[in-house]
C-alpha cells in the first residue's frame, strides 16, 4: 500500500465539476477515457532492456500478461533482492519515490523503507531503511507497512495502515527526516492512499469483503496540534482530531488508488500472479502484483509490482515481471479486460 503519491474536493468526489457526491453504498469507479488513441509510442520491454540491477533469476524472458504490449519502459527496483517489498509509488519529475517494507533485524518486525530512484537509469538516489518517531506526545513508534507515498510542496508523505508520516526529501536517510506524523484510527485505514487538490484519500485492504475509502482535507492535517485522523462517524471535536469529510465503499483486494486524468478515482487490484486496473465500468488487465501507481507529466502511467520481490514468499512459481513499469495510458484503456480477478 502512491502529491497530486498519489487524490480532491470535486476531484475526490470523483466528479469533475462538483456534482453531488455518490452515496456511501455506491462502488468507487472512474469514467473511462472516451477518445480514439493515437498509435502507441511504446515498445514492449524485454528482459535485456529492463533498467537497473537485475536480481539473480533463471528465466530467460519476461512473463507475458494482458496489455503488456502497451508497456513502454521497465526497471528493477533496488533492494528487491534484499527483502524490500515495493508498495507505494509517486512520480516526481524524472524520479520515482517508492515506499515499501522489509524485515528489520534490530526492531524484530517488519519496517517501512523509502527510496528515490532515477527513472532514466534505475539508480538509487536516496534511501532510508527505517521510519520511526513519536506521534503527538506518544513514545516513538516505527512505520511498518509503507502502503502509499505522495509528493506535495510540504514534502514526501508515507501512508501506512495506522499512521501517516511527512518526510523531508532533503534529509531522507539522515537525522531529522520526519517533519510530522499522525495516527489513523479504525475503521479508517491507510493501506492505500493518494493526495491531490488539497485532499488526501486513504483506504484499507480487504481479502473478500468490500473495503472503504476516507477523504480528509490536507489543510486539516497541517493545522497546528492535529495528530489523529478519525472516521466521519466518530464526530469528535478538538484541535487534535481531523475528521473525515467523506467515506465510501471500495472493492476488495485494493492495492493502489489514484485519480484519473478526468479527476475520477482509479483502483488497482492484484495478486502476485494477476493485476487489474478498474477505470469506470472497465476492469483492465494490468501488471501482476500491481501496487501503487501514478501518472507522469506526459500522461503515461507508472505502476510498481511486488511480485518479483524476495520478501513476498520467494520467487518460486511466480511470474517474472519488472518491479516498475510505464504504460501508454491512452492505449491501455482500450486494451484487454482482466480475466484473473473475481
Amino acid at each position: 500500500m502512491r502529491g497530486r503519491i498519489v487524490a480532491l474536493i470535486c476531484a475526490v468526489a470523483m466528479i469533475p465539476a462538483c456534482a453531488a457526491a455518490p452515496k456511501p453504498s455506491e462502488p468507487i469507479v472512474a469514467k473511462p477515457v472516451n477518445s480514439t488513441p493515437a498509435p502507441s509510442h511504446c515498445k514492449r520491454p524485454t528482459l535485456a532492456t529492463v533498467k537497473g540491477e537485475r536480481p539473480p533469476i533463471r528465466q530467460r524472458s519476461l512473463h507475458r500478461y494482458g496489455n503488456d504490449r502497451y508497456s513502454c519502459a521497465a526497471l528493477w527496483v533496488p533492494k528487491i533482492d534484499e527483502g524490500f517489498v515495493p508498495q507505494g509509488l509517486a512520480i516526481d519529475g524524472n524520479t520515482a519515490w517508492v515506499s515499501g517494507h522489509a524485515w528489520d533485524e534490530d526492531l524484530h518486525h517488519q519496517s517501512c523503507q523509502l527510496m528515490q530512484i532515477d527513472l532514466r537509469t534505475g539508480k538509487l538516489l536516496k534511501f532510508t531503511p527505517r521510519i520511526k518517531g513519536p506521534v503527538g506526545k506518544l513514545p516513538p513508534v516505527a512505520c511498518r507497512h509503507g502502503g502509499a507515498v505522495a509528493v506535495t510542496k510540504q514534502g514526501v508523505w508515507v501512508i501506512e495502515t495506522a499512521r501517516i508520516w511527512l518526510m523531508d526529501p532533503r534529509r531522507i536517510g539522515k537525522s531529522g527526516q520526519i517533519r510530522r506524523s499522525w495516527r489513523v484510527i479504525k475503521p479508517a485505514m491507510g493501506s492505500v492512499g493518494a493526495i491531490s487538490n488539497g485532499r488526501i484519500i486513504m483506504g484499507g485492504y480487504t481479502g473478500h469483503e468490500p473495503a472503504r475509502i476516507d477523504w480528509f482535507r490536507l489543510s486539516d492535517l497541517l493545522r497546528p496540534g492535529a495528530v489523529e485522523l478519525r472516521p466521519r462517524e466518530a464526530r469528535l471535536k478538538g484541535s487534535r482530531f481531523v475528521t473525515a469529510i467523506k467515506s465510501q465503499k471500495a472493492p476488495s483486494r485494493m492495492q493502489g488508488i489514484q485519480l484519473g486524468q478526468d479527476n475520477s478515482v482509479m483502483v488497482g487490484r492484484s495478486t502476485p500472479a494477476c493485476g487489474q486496473l478498474q477505470v469506470g465500468g472497465l476492469s483492465l488487465a494490468f501488471l501482476p502484483g500491481a501496487e501503487g501507481f501514478d501518472f507522469d507529466r506526459t500522461g503515461d502511467l507508472w505502476v510498481v509490482s511486488e511480485t518479483t520481490a524476495l520478501g513476498v514468499g520467494g520467487r518460486r512459481g511466480r511470474p517474472l515481471v519488472p518491479s516498475l513499469v510505464r504504460f501508454d495510458y491512452s492505449r491501455l484503456v482500450t486494451g484487454a479486460r482482466s480475466r484473473c480477478m473475481h
